[in-house]
Formats: structure tokens, C-alpha cells, sequence
């Protein structure tokens, strides 16, 4: 309290905490004995103590208020965190389906981009790289339609089935067996190997000590071997049990050209002296030897009758000689430099020859006459191989292309790139399908020369016209240009019966009863005036003709059977749709119109028949029309018309289950049309020019159309989009049918004389797996796979 009172009532020296306490009871019980400074003091301690009391209690208020602050603000803040939470994981949503569209649509995108490249790569006679590219644009999950198409496309085009990689150097002669599996190679280091085809493995090496082999050739039957060397001698080998069964002396030069006779027994080989030498094989003896030529003889090649021979030369001839007498029978000198290469065709009745000049010549060997002059002067020619059925010719060049010729019309069928350099030499297999070629960059090369989806070709010397598939589809019926009609199995070709009795093309069809026991035929030219026009029902037991329906004053176009058989539709270019009752044998209804009617189906529940109309005719003060017309089959009235074709109708077919109909026009268009609605359901545009015939699949799902173009289309009907292209007829197809098994499609192509049999390899597990089997797939180069942007890079 002295320290109070000195200090001036400092309130650091007033009473706090016990001593306050203390101070405060007896505060309370002796405030009358207190002096006034001490109750001044203790008051003033009470005093301070309850000012302390009231700021603590101020104190915790404000610290309370700021404490509920905070709770609100970090309320606040987490309900603004929590709404910016989902916004953010709202936004990353979007942004990862944004970002997932944009990389589906970059890889659509860029699988396009690839199938794009495949399509110009096949069209620049690049399959290689043309197959690589397309498979690399449907490795996506959903490549588009145009990916999986030119798949497709560039699995079945014409193109390498295996290659061969040696370690001689380059291959300067080949030679196929006859059982199609392997062949011979002679390459630069003098070796003769023996090759799978089927796996490309080397199976064999013959090899003669100090004889370094420069060409190789088969006998007949390809159990033995000949081969030449750079001193003249030839060796006569086994190849079964890899021993030279003898050796040929005569020759005092390199020997660059042999051939078999077609007995076998004989060979025929050529020096660098121009000198030539008749060969008895089995004895190993020279029948005649004789100077043939002023340079080096390049070629040699016995005619099937093995009566006369060529040989080709440095010095620019062809001589054609009797090898009974060792007589010049022709000297052929129409090549302007040497010629490289010569062969008879089958027939023996004209001979090709092909030369640095860059010519290739097809030329009759007795006159000498020039018949074709083929239209190439790109490089010159190294070799050449005649087609076993005569048809084509294959030719080798300098500058690394194969090309695959008509003999028929003289025309460029295909031509193969993949050599690196000259193509030394280039040979048919024994049915003319594959061709095996040795070149430069010492690579041998099975190619396959046709459409991959051909599974067989059937040649008809005047054509087939119609076709129909019998159904358990063991039988095909061919409808020929002559009026013929072959019945052969499926699907070797073997023809099983033989009909004759038409006058005229049988174009308006053929069809299997439903037991399969007949035939219905329908007689009409597509090219001329028919004068048959008849209808002819057969017996399939006995090959008789057993009812001809006659009537019809022009060519009949189209014709449909009844499920029952018991009614047969026709439709003619003599205006007429007409009803036969089979039964009976005798017409039974008949609708006149003043067009031409080209196609005609029997309707839903066999009621209605669907009748394809065209051109006016001459005469009926008609117009063309271009309509399908539906014709009651009860009250034989005409009950509508389904309008969508600019031009002729020329085939139609129904659904199997009658509720959809196609139609093919020469307006280039496939119509898919409801029945029931009579409307349009669907536009089907592919082909380039006319459509002429068209089919369903037997489960109603897909359809098969050919034209004019001349290319069959295969059509997913749910989409409308283009399956399948195939390529391989040269004329107009008149007529396709499927298989019942819908595996298979059959089609006649007119004019071109052929019936082919497709595989469809309907999905892509299919089409993959035969991919793998029959084509070779390059790996590409470091700057392709930059180019097309493909991953992993180099």
C-alpha cells in the first residue's frame, strides 16, 4: 500500500490474484476498522481486478465473433470450393470426352488419310505398299467404311503372294514344278536352289563341283533338271535325290539358252557362239549340232508338236527351224535389237518373241506375218511366258515391271512393281493363276495374276450368258451364247451334263425346279434378233427336253420360276410379260405393254409379279418408261407402278422373305424398295456405269450387283455401304447368283466367255486370315513411315 501511496497510486502496485483474495474477506468483515487509505487501497484493487474481469470477458467476446467469422468464412469458402470442385471435375469430364472425340476423330481421320494412300499406291500398280497401308488404317477400333473397303480391295488385287530373299546375288533364271509348290532358281554365284512356294523356306542347294550354273530348265513332268554352265557343259540332274544323273558335252561356249522338248526325251540348247545343239536326253548324245546365228543365242523353245524350234539371238532374228532336218524354215527379223526371249503358244500355231527394243510381237511361224504388235515401249524386254490356256502372256523388263497381256485383244491386263532393278526372268504356273519371277536385287517373287477372291474361272468358247445354283448347291447351270446348257459341279467346274435344243443365246435365264430334278431355260438375244424365243423345261435324270412353250415375237430377257415350279414369268422385248402354267403346258395369262420389258420376279405371296420396264417400242405410240410395273397375277391387271430409275430396268429380285425388292438400272443405280409401301427404302450408287443384274443373299441382308463397269458390288443393305468390290470380268455381267450357303458368289460375264466363283470373306477376321495365308506384307521404310505418320517411327 506504501508503494501505491509513494508511487502515486500506480496501478502495477495494487493488489492481484491471492493477495486480492485475502485482502477481499477481510475487506468484508473489518470495513469499519479500516483507515481510509486502506479501504482506498483495496477498492481500488477490487476495482482494477473488476476492470481486468470485464476485458477478458470483452477479450473472448471479440475472439468468439472472430471465431464464428472464420467459421463462416471457411463455410463459405468450402461451399464455393465444393460448386468449383464439381464445375472443375464437370469441365475435366468434358475435357476428357472432348479430348477422347478429338483423338477418335484425329484416328478416323488419319485412317482415311492411310486408306487414301493404299488406293493411290494400288492404282500406281504398287500392291505392296498398297496392302500395307490399308491394313495399317483399319489397326484403329471402328476404322470407316472406306478403311475397311480398300482392305478388302487391296487384299484380293493382283499382287505378291510370298517373296524369296537368296544369298547369291541376282536371280537370272526360274523354273516352277508342275505340282505348284516349289521351283528352281539360278542366281549369280552359279547355285542351283530348289524353294518352297508355300513357305519361301530354301529346300535344297545343287551344287556340281568347278560348275558354275547360268540357266536351268524342267522336263515335263519336273523330275529332272537341266542346267548349263559358263564352259559349255550341261548337267542332267535328278532332283528328287539331289544327283547329277549325267553331263552333256558339245557345246565350246557359255550356254545361255535350253529347253525341253514337250516328250522330254529331247532338249534343244543354245552358246554364246550362236551355235545349237539337239539333245537325245536319256543317252546323253548329240542329234544335230549346227551353227544357228552371227551372236549369242538368248532363247531357245520347242513347239508342242516338237517338230519345229526357235531360237532368238544377239543378232536381232528369230529362225524358226525343223528339227527333224536341221532345215531354216523362217528368219524373223522384225525385232530392231536382240531379242531376248521367244514361245510358242499351246496351240502351236503362232509364236511371241519380246526384245531390248522394247517390243513384243505375236507372230505366225510359218509365214512370218507380224499379227500383233502389242502396245508397249516403256524399256526393254528380258522375258517372257506364255498362259498354259493360251489366253495371256507374261513379259519381264529393264526397269523392273511385269506385265500381264490379253492375247485376245492385245490389251494391259496388269502390271506388277516390287523388283528393285531387272526382272532376269518371269514364268506361269501350271494352271496359269501364279507366276513366279528372279531378279536383280536377288529376289524371287510368287505373284498372284488374278483377283484373290476368284476361287475359279470357267472358260466357255462362246460365252455363257445365265446362271443358276441348284439347291443344295452342289450344281450350277450355265446358260451359254450358243443356246447350250452345261450343268457342272461346285465348285471344281466338272461339267456333269450337256443340253442342247436352243437355237439362240439362252440370256432369259435359267432356273432349278424345286427339287432339282428339271430345268427351265428361256431362249433370247442381248446382241442381235433371237429367232428361238422359246421357253424349254428339261429333265435333269435323263438330259431330254420333256415341254417347249413358244409365243413370244422377240427376244425373251428375263424369266422367274414359281416356288412351287408349277409357273414360269417371262418378260420380252416384244412388249409382253407373260404367265405359262407349266402344268398344263400352255400360256396362262399374258400383260401387253407398248415398252420393252426387260425383268420381270414373281411379287409378295406370288400374287403381283414386279415387271422392269425400258424403251419404247417402234410402232405402240408408247414412250420409255422406266418404271416397275406390278402386274396382278389373279385379274391380270396392272395395279401401280414403282417410279426411281432414269433408265432401263434391268433386273429384279426379291427378298426371301417378299418384303423388299431390288432393281438394277442402266442408270447406274441399285433401287432397294419396300413392297409393301411400294417406296424407295434405299439408294445404292458404286457403280460407273449401267447396272444389269442384281441378287439378294439368302439371309436377306446383303446384296450382290454387276454392271456394265464390269464390277460386282457387295452391299450391307442396313447401311448402304460397299462391302466388297471384285474385279476380273472384261464385259458386261449379265447374271450373278449366291451360293445357298451365302459364302460364295457366281457371275458370267457376257462376251468375255467366263464364270467365276468369288469367295466373299464376309468379315474382317475372315478376310485378315486369308491376308496372312496368300499375301506378302512389306515392312515398310523409315521415310514411308514418316511420310504416313505411323507409329512406332524408325
Amino acid at each position: 500500500m506504501r508503494q501505491w501511496e509513494v508511487n502515486e497510486h500506480d496501478p502495477r502496485a495494487l493488489l492481484r490474484g491471492l493477495f486480492l483474495n485475502e485482502a477481499e474477506r477481510w475487506f468484508a468483515a473489518r470495513d469499519a476498522h479500516l483507515t481510509t487509505a486502506e479501504h482506498d487501497f483495496i477498492s481500488a484493487s477490487l476495482k482494477a481486478r473488476q476492470h481486468r474481469q470485464e476485458q477478458e470477458e470483452q477479450r473472448r467476446a471479440r475472439e468468439k465473433e472472430l471465431i464464428q467469422r472464420s467459421r463462416n468464412r471457411l463455410a463459405a469458402l468450402v461451399a464455393v470450393l465444393g460448386v468449383a470442385t464439381l464445375v472443375a471435375l464437370s469441365l475435366t469430364v468434358l475435357a476428357l470426352r472432348q479430348s477422347q472425340l478429338a483423338r477418335a476423330n484425329a484416328a478416323q481421320s488419319h485412317s482415311l488419310a492411310l486408306a487414301t494412300g493404299a488406293q493411290l499406291a494400288l492404282q500406281n500398280h504398287d500392291p505392296d505398299l498398297g496392302l500395307a497401308l490399308a491394313l495399317a488404317a483399319n489397326r484403329i477400333d471402328e476404322p470407316p467404311p472406306q478403311a475397311r473397303l480398300i482392305l478388302a480391295d487391296a487384299a484380293y488385287a493382283p499382287g505378291a503372294v510370298r517373296r524369296l530373299v537368296g544369298t547369291g546375288g541376282p536371280v537370272r533364271d526360274v523354273a516352277l514344278l508342275p505340282d505348284g509348290q516349289r521351283a528352281l532358281s539360278v542366281s549369280d554365284d552359279g547355285v542351283l536352289r530348289l524353294w518352297s512356294l508355300t513357305s519361301g523356306e530354301m529346300l535344297r542347294e545343287f551344287v556340281a563341283e568347278d560348275r558354275h550354273v547360268l540357266h536351268v530348265a524342267l522336263d515335263p513332268d519336273g523330275r529332272r533338271a537341266l542346267t548349263s554352265a559358263a564352259d559349255g557343259m550341261l548337267l542332267l540332274w535328278d532332283l528328287e535325290n539331289d544327283t547329277v544323273i549325267r553331263s552333256l558335252r558339245g557345246h565350246g561356249a557359255a550356254v545361255q539358252a535350253l529347253a525341253f522338248a514337250p516328250s522330254g526325251d529331247m532338249a534343244l540348247s543354245g552358246d554364246e557362239g550362236g551355235v545349237l545343239i539337239l539333245w537325245d536326253v536319256p543317252n546323253g548324245t548329240i542329234q544335230r549340232m549346227w551353227p544357228g546365228h552371227d551372236a549369242a543365242v538368248l532363247a531357245v523353245a520347242v513347239a508342242p508338236s516338237g517338230r519345229i524350234a526357235l531360237s532368238a539371238s544377239a543378232d536381232r532374228t528369230v529362225k524358226v527351224w525343223d528339227l527333224a532336218s536341221g532345215t531354216l524354215l523362217r528368219d524373223f527379223t522384225e525385232h530392231t535389237d536382240a531379242v531376248t526371249d521367244v514361245a510358242f503358244t499351246p496351240d502351236g500355231r503362232h509364236a511371241l518373241s519380246v526384245s531390248e527394243d522394247t517390243s513384243l510381237l505375236l507372230w505366225d511361224p510359218e509365214s512370218g506375218e507380224v499379227e500383233r504388235r502389242f502396245p508397249y515401249d516403256t524399256a526393254g524386254l528380258l522375258s517372257l511366258d506364255v498362259a498354259p490356256d493360251g489366253r495371256s502372256v507374261l513379259t519381264s523388263s529393264l526397269d523392273g515391271t511385269i506385265l500381264l497381256w490379253s492375247l485376245e485383244n492385245g490389251q494391259k491386263q496388269v502390271q506388277f512393281l516390287g523388283h528393285v532393278g531387272r526382272i532376269f526372268d518371269v514364268e506361269f504356273d501350271s494352271d496359269g493363276r501364279l507366276a513366279l519371277s528372279g531378279g536383280e536385287n536377288g529376289t524371287l517373287r510368287l505373284w498372284r495374276l488374278r483377283s484373290g477372291a476368284e476361287e475359279h474361272v470357267l472358260h466357255y468358247a462362246t460365252g455363257a450368258s445365265s446362271l443358276a445354283v441348284s439347291s443344295d448347291g452342289a450344281r450350277v447351270a450355265s446358260g451359254l451364247a450358243n443356246g447350250d446348257i452345261i450343268v457342272w459341279a461346285m465348285p471344281t467346274g466338272e461339267e456333269l451334263l450337256h443340253l442342247k435344243g436352243h437355237s439362240d443365246r439362252v440370256f432369259g435365264g435359267v432356273r432349278f425346279g424345286p427339287d432339282d430334278q428339271t430345268l427351265v431355260s428361256a431362249s433370247g438375244e442381248i446382241f442381235d434378233v433371237s429367232h428361238d424365243n422359246t421357253v424349254r423345261v428339261w429333265n435333269l435324270m435323263s438330259g431330254e427336253e420333256v415341254l417347249r412353250l413358244e409365243g413370244h415375237m422377240g427376244n425373251i430377257w428375263d424369266m422367274d420360276l414359281s416356288a412351287d415350279g408349277g409357273y414360269v414369268l417371262t418378260a420380252s422385248r416384244d412388249g409382253t410379260a407373260r404367265l405359262w402354267d407349266l402344268h398344263a403346258g400352255k400360256e396362262a395369262m399374258r400383260y401387253e405393254t407398248d415398252v420393252a420389258l426387260n425383268s420381270v420376279a414373281f411379287g409378295p405371296h406370288e400374287q403381283i409379279a414386279l415387271v422392269g420396264s425400258g424403251r419404247e417400242l417402234p410402232g405402240r405410240g408408247g414412250k420409255a418408261d422406266y418404271s416397275i410395273r406390278l402386274w396382278n397375277l389373279e385379274t391380270g391387271e396392272e395395279v401401280g407402278r414403282m417410279s426411281g430409275h432414269q433408265g432401263n430396268v434391268m433386273d429384279i429380285a426379291v427378298s426371301p422373305d417378299g418384303r423388299r425388292g431390288l432393281s438394277a438400272g442402266l442408270d447406274g443405280l441399285v433401287l432397294l424398295w419396300d413392297l409393301e409401301t411400294r417406296e424407295v427404302i434405299r439408294r445404292l450408287a458404286g457403280h460407273r456405269a449401267g447396272v444389269t443384274a442384281v441378287a439378294f443373299s439368302p439371309d436377306g441382308r446383303l446384296a450382290i450387283s454387276g454392271g456394265i463397269d464390269p464390277t460386282l458390288i457387295l452391299w450391307d443393305l442396313d447401311s448402304g455401304t460397299i462391302l466388297r468390290r471384285y474385279q476380273g470380268h472384261s464385259d458386261v455381267i449379265t447374271d450373278i447368283v449366291f451360293t445357298p450357303d451365302g459364302r460364295r458368289v457366281i457371275s458370267t460375264g457376257g462376251r468375255d466367255r467366263t464364270v467365276r466363283i468369288w469367295r466373299l470373306d464376309l468379315t474382317e477376321d475372315d478376310l485378315r486370315r486369308w491376308i496372312e495365308t496368300n499375301r506378302f506384307i512389306p515392312e515398310l521404310t523409315c521415310e514411308q513411315r514418316a511420310l504416313y505418320r505411323l507409329e512406332p517411327a524408325c
